[in-house]
């Protein structure tokens, strides 16, 4: 039977909490490449995620383990791991194909087609699903990215409209302009009417001056048809003189947006 498997892909399930390891411990499983950091390749994500899914097949969970991220591999014992996805691992890989293979900004795509059985139900075939898995650099090599990021959920380019990404990106400058000048009117009529009523206009300001937002970093755009999203991280601070020493910690959101007559329209989600 097919089935379309786009989040949950192999060795992507949560996994308990493993000990703290020593000092020593960490600093053995950190790169020891010394040679010059450059951008990793396309053809080397290619290469990697072949590697990978060949390591999955073949249950070789050490193998699986070491195209986790430095930081992610840096909380985990290798062998707690093993032990982990040898008894709970619930995609047993039984076949592969590589389709869609694509990197942009930081960001890898790998689309598979693959074939595995289902833990606890191993005695039924396997079962055909197809997964987009995110990939991401570090240390000039490929990583593929464990949970949910925001920062990676980008859709790949073959999904997207990139013509018309600019428009929406210059739309976000915009909006980032009108909450630097407190132009909170600006701001409210780039909020799809869909999603706002005019009588919430006061409550919309009086959210707005709780906070100022100090800087921005912007991390991606993408446009599907009249759908847009955008991330981002923002700086910020409360204005409450009571609050102002709080220390807020930076926050990245994913904003949803909306063509409409031509123009592209930020989602209200609340205030």
């Amino acid at each position: 039977s097919q089935g379309q498997q786009s989040q949950d892909s192999p060795s992507h399930a949560d996994k308990p909490t493993a000990d703290q390891r020593s000092a020593s411990e960490r600093k053995s499983e950190r790169p020891t490449e010394t040679t010059p950091r450059t951008p990793p390749t396309t053809q080397q994500l290619r290469t990697r995620a072949e590697a990978l899914w060949s390591a999955r097949k073949q249950q070789d969970w050490a193998d699986v383990f070491a195209f986790h991220p430095p930081d992610v591999r840096r909380e985990w014992k290798v062998d707690d791991f093993v032990a982990w996805s040898s008894e709970n691992e619930p995609f047993i890989v039984e076949g592969f194909r590589l389709q869609n293979v694509a990197s942009e900004s930081g960001i890898g795509w790998v689309e598979v087609d693959y074939d595995a059985r289902v833990r606890p139900y191993l005695e039924l075939p396997a079962r055909s699903a197809t997964t987009i898995e995110r990939w991401r650099p570090a240390d000039g090599q490929w990583f593929v990215v464990v949970g949910k990021d925001p920062r990676y959920s980008l859709s790949p380019p073959w999904t997207r409209d990139q013509s018309e990404e600019p428009y929406l990106r210059a739309r976000f400058d915009e909006c980032w302009r009108y909450r630097q000048e407190g132009d909170w009117r600006s701001l409210w009529d780039m909020v799809d009417v869909n999603t706002r009523n005019e009588d919430e206009f006061d409550e919309f300001v009086e959210a707005q001056e709780l906070v100022r937002f100090t800087k921005h970093k912007f991390h991606w755009v993408e446009v599907a048809g009249d759908r847009g999203r955008i991330c981002v991280t923002y700086t910020f601070r409360l204005n409450d003189r009571n609050l102002s020493k709080l220390k807020t910690e930076p926050k990245t959101v994913i904003e949803n947006w909306t063509k409409r007559d031509d123009q592209w329209y930020i989602e209200k989600t609340g205030n």
